[in-house]
């Protein structure tokens, strides 16, 4: 027998090197004759001698005196370097576990006296002792070369390599070995010229070769026990030799056993596909799985391959690596084959495809085993025979059945999985099954009438990552050589081999909803889960969209999945006995929400605001709050289509007349928190041609640049002198304002008015009158005409003016009407806030340096509650304002109601027409607490507010103003 000059490196743990000035070196350089020895004084070391006239044995021997000449001719390998050992003269080199000597040596004699070979020991914290070695055994290798092999070893492992050439191999095994009470078996290994025999040496063996017995006692007593034998590699067949553990347990390794079996009873194809398994076998099968085992899986893939039309045509390689194995994942290996094979030729024995055979198994062979999905499995993995004794598995325990009932009728099936959906809803396993030259997919269990290739999870896998490993998709492969299946319940395993499939499925015909989703399973009071329709709601209880929860044998991951917008909340709502009932609000966190589970405790009773509803009753202050959010979301719904219609076409039309504006939006891409703000900036001109007006329009909207919100320019309805004076500018900016806040999320509480020159006079006009529909305002270069200032007691109000802008006199009313406010403001040090910039020597344009109002009126938001109102009629009369509201018909041009609050007493002054109201919120005070009402001067009247659904049905029909919305009012004499 040849022995080919081929170095042996057998991979475990580096491990750190005691010794000093190892040198890398690039070849070992000619071969030498060496001796290994131990001295007993080096516990957990092992010296290197070289010696002559050694015949080219590797020995173990208690001599102890070094030899120069060889030394520098070994070779230390760590960290996959070759370093030469230190010089001669310095015997002693110590070497930890994990060390590899590499050493060469010449065949002294007979006809391959000139090959060379290399032989590799890898140390793995052996002990060597001073005791003589006490056995020995000669064996002839094919008649070419005759030696003695002798180890010392304690509870160590024996291998030889799968090449052609000899080899130690010293590696720890866990506990220490004892002696095995029954069968006093020490070693097995396989005695070479009858290759399924069994050498094992005993306490027998080792007295009848001269160990004396009370030797063997005192190593008994100790745990100690050093013992030999004879090694060999025949026909580069791999042995694995495996010393007694803690409990004495011997194990052998079969497979060459089983390669020869499979030889013999298949031929060569049959010996191509054992060593095909074989070569790809995980470590811990070979250790454990019997030759027989092995041939009869392989004798029944043969049989399928050759029992069934669509086996026959599968190429080898495919059918090696997906008929043939055993196993899918890591799960126990149980002979399924025999048994999967008989019950599933009756089911597939119509079909005329692998596709309708893998269809057909997956409609009726988890009903034959009588195994579905359930959570109560014992553990993920589980084997066939373990999914089928429970009567329960989940995704992978169904899929390694049914991957298993595929190719025990010769169907090539793996599985396939991801360890985490890209939105962290957990893992899930499936099964793939190869028809026609490509691969199709289907769920375990999960049989869909259309057929292959559909699947719950399809648009979760549309969205999976190739480059991610844990949101990547994976199928199993029995070999290794294209990486390895990232299983969710091992993720440091590499046993399972796997090929990332995550193109497959990310490229499909069906494009991934990129919205987030949230699942929702439902959980009766027996833990089971329900089919259960469900609706999602916003937290004030409106509903958004229907939802049935799934049960059954469904996977758990199979949920029903409804849109969602991270950081937003929501509410789940079922009825229950008829009645129905809601979850607390939740958020949705982050872009990939997760699945939620509702059980019949974590719901209460749902209040009612529909429009059956008893809209007098009384209302807590919380569900007030909840029946203003769920009125507003409901009228906001009612209108949507057309308010979006408008927002689209940028257009209002209202009483004959219609409004149009230009549009852009600043700031971030995202909205602040609470809302964009809203700018109405009024253009100039009026009574001039319409070419006019609308040139004046387009400058408008280049003028100003806030720093973040929806900057709007209206065109005037009319081209008129008064543009921006008439009423029904009033009920167009109220629906501008109204669809910005419903369906452009701008904040209520942050609208702004501004104008130039005409659009000024506007300003001066609607500013008081639509106070309480503005954070602040500013005017630029109008004239007020005959506007009031009083209503501005709340609104922040700025004046800027050219002063050399002598058209009309509007510098000199402007610094009129500063001093106006300037004195209202002292009178008033709580009301009238205002600011005045009258610029010297400046003309009707004031290049811009008005601009300056946009960072002071950004530093105000509106109070919808203030504790003083002053109401003033205009020549276009309003019926509310803030929290006041008097009759139709009852307003007055030039009428003044001023109300004030002084801790609960609501002070009314000046024109209190029969029948005011007074729409109260808890915003302004606590409604639980009774107020007093005093009507110029006169004595207090106690009334007791309450908070009902029809002031909040009322107020919001009126004014879609949520945050300005009353719960409660009161109704004066």
């Amino acid at each position: 027998m040849k022995i080919p000059l081929v170095p042996t490196l057998f991979a475990l743990a580096s491990i750190t090197i005691a010794g000093a000035g190892l040198e890398p070196l690039a070849d070992p350089g000619p071969v030498v004759n060496v001796t290994l020895g131990g001295a007993a004084d080096h516990p957990g070391e092992i010296q290197i001698r070289s010696g002559a006239g050694t015949r080219g044995a590797l020995m173990q021997s208690r001599n102890t005196t070094p030899s120069a000449g060889a030394l520098n001719r070994a070779f230390l390998l760590r960290d996959g370097q070759l370093h030469r050992l230190p010089e001669p003269g310095r015997p002693d080199v110590r070497l930890m576990d994990g060390d590899f000597i590499q050493i060469p040596v010449r065949q002294p004699y007979g006809r391959d006296a000139r090959e060379r070979r290399t032989y590799v020991l890898k140390l793995a914290g052996s002990k060597k002792y001073s005791d003589r070695l006490f056995h020995q055994r000669n064996l002839d290798l094919e008649g070419t070369w005759r030696t003695n092999w002798w180890y010392g070893v304690r509870g160590r492992e024996l291998r030889t390599p799968d090449d052609d050439y000899l080899s130690a191999f010293i590696s720890p095994l866990p506990g220490r070995f004892t002696v095995c009470p029954d069968t006093e078996k020490y070693l097995g290994i396989d005695s070479g010229d009858r290759p399924e025999s069994l050498l094992v040496l005993t306490f027998s063996d080792m007295l009848a070769h001269g160990l004396p017995a009370d030797r063997l006692d005192r190593m008994k007593d100790r745990e100690r026990f050093i013992l030999s034998a004879i090694c060999e590699a025949i026909n580069a067949t791999p042995y694995r030799l495996v010393m007694g553990t803690s409990s004495g347990r011997m194990t052998i390794d079969h497979t060459y056993t089983f390669i020869r079996s499979a030889a013999g009873k298949h031929g060569e194809f049959g010996e191509k596909a054992a060593r095909f398994l074989v070569d790809h076998m995980p470590k811990a099968d070979k250790e454990n799985l019997t030759a027989e085992f092995l041939l009869e899986n392989l004798t029944l893939a043969l049989k399928a391959r050759e029992t069934f039309p669509w086996a026959a045509d599968v190429p080898e390689e495919i059918f090696f690596n997906d008929v043939l194995p055993y196993a899918v994942f890591d799960e126990p290996r149980d002979p399924w084959r025999a048994e999967f094979l008989e019950l599933a030729t009756p089911v597939v024995r119509d079909a005329r495809t692998a596709a309708e055979a893998a269809q057909l198994l997956n409609r009726d062979f988890f009903k034959l085993i009588n195994t579905h999905y359930h959570t109560g499995r014992e553990r993920t993995n589980q084997s066939p025979r373990e999914s089928i004794e429970q009567g329960k598995a989940t995704c992978t325990g169904l899929s390694i059945i049914l991957v298993a009932a595929c190719r025990a009728v010769g169907i090539p099936a793996r599985a396939a999985g991801t360890p985490l959906w890209w939105n962290r809803s957990g893992n899930h396993t499936w099964v793939e099954i190869r028809d026609d030259g490509e691969w199709h997919f289907t769920g375990a269990d999960e049989y869909n009438e259309n057929g292959l290739n559909r699947g719950w999870f399809t648009n979760h896998a549309a969205r999976a990552d190739a480059d991610n490993p844990v949101h990547a998709i994976y199928a199993t492969s029995w070999k290794k050589d294209e990486g390895r299946f990232l299983m969710a319940w091992a993720p440091d395993s590499r046993d399972v081999g796997g090929v990332n499939v995550t193109d497959a499925y990310t490229t499909r015909d069906a494009e991934p909803d990129d919205r987030p989703t949230i699942g929702v399973r439902f959980f009766n009071n027996e833990d089971t889960r329900e089919a259960k329709p469900g609706t999602l709601t916003t937290p004030a209880g409106t509903p958004i969209t229907t939802f049935t929860t799934h049960a059954g044998t469904t996977d758990l991951n199979d949920t029903p999945r409804v849109p969602v917008t991270p950081g937003d909340s929501y509410r789940f709502r079922f009825v229950i006995d008829g009645r129905p009932r809601e979850t607390a609000p939740f958020t949705i966190d982050g872009d990939h929400p997760d699945i939620r589970d509702v059980r019949p405790a974590d719901l209460t009773e749902a209040p009612d605001f529909s429009d059956d509803a008893d809209d007098a009753t009384p209302l807590t202050r919380d569900l007030a709050a909840r029946a203003i959010d769920f009125t507003y979301e409901s009228l906001v719904a009612e209108d949507r289509e057309k308010r979006r219609a408008e927002l689209d076409e940028k257009s209002i039309t209202r009483d004959g007349h219609t409004m149009r504006w230009l549009e852009k939006t600043f700031g971030p891409e995202d909205p602040p928190p609470g809302g964009r703000s809203l700018w109405i900036s009024m253009h100039g001109g009026g009574g001039a041609p319409e070419r006019v007006n609308d040139q004046q329009w387009r400058n408008q909207i280049e003028l100003y640049e806030p720093e973040e919100g929806i900057y709007v320019a209206p065109r005037a309805p009319t081209d008129t002198w008064n543009l921006w004076h008439q009423a029904h500018i009033d009920v167009l900016f109220a629906r501008l304002i109204e669809n910005m806040i419903a369906l452009r999320g701008v904040n209520p509480d942050k609208i702004y008015l501004m104008g130039y020159s005409a659009g000024g006079d506007g300003v001066w006009q609607l500013a008081p009158r639509m106070a309480d529909r503005f954070a602040a305002a500013a005017m630029m270069a109008g004239h007020p005409n005959d506007a009031s200032l009083l209503g501005l007691r709340n609104l922040p109000f700025a004046i800027f003016m050219g002063g050399n802008d002598a058209a009309y006199n509007r510098n000199t009313v402007a610094a009129e009407k500063s001093e106006k406010l300037a004195a209202l403001h002292e009178a008033d040090p709580e009301g009238y806030p205002h600011l005045s910039r009258i610029y010297p020597g400046v003309g009707h344009w004031m290049n811009l340096r008005c601009a300056e109002a946009l960072p002071w009126m950004a530093e105000f938001t509106r109070d919808p509650w203030p504790a003083k109102i002053v109401w003033h009629q205009s020549r276009v009369v309003h019926h509310r304002f803030y929290w006041l509201r008097v009759p139709e018909g009852t307003a007055e041009p030039g009428a003044t109601l001023t109300a004030t609050l002084d801790g609960r007493t609501i002070h009314l002054e000046g024109d209190v027409p029969d029948g005011t109201e007074l729409l109260l919120s808890d915003h302004l005070l606590d409604l639980d607490e009774p107020v007093e009402i005093r009507i110029n001067g006169g004595p207090p009247v106690e009334h007791r507010p309450v908070r009902t659904l029809a002031t909040i049905r009322s107020a919001l029909r009126e004014r879609l103003d949520p945050a300005a919305t009353p719960t409660a009012a009161i109704t004066l004499p």
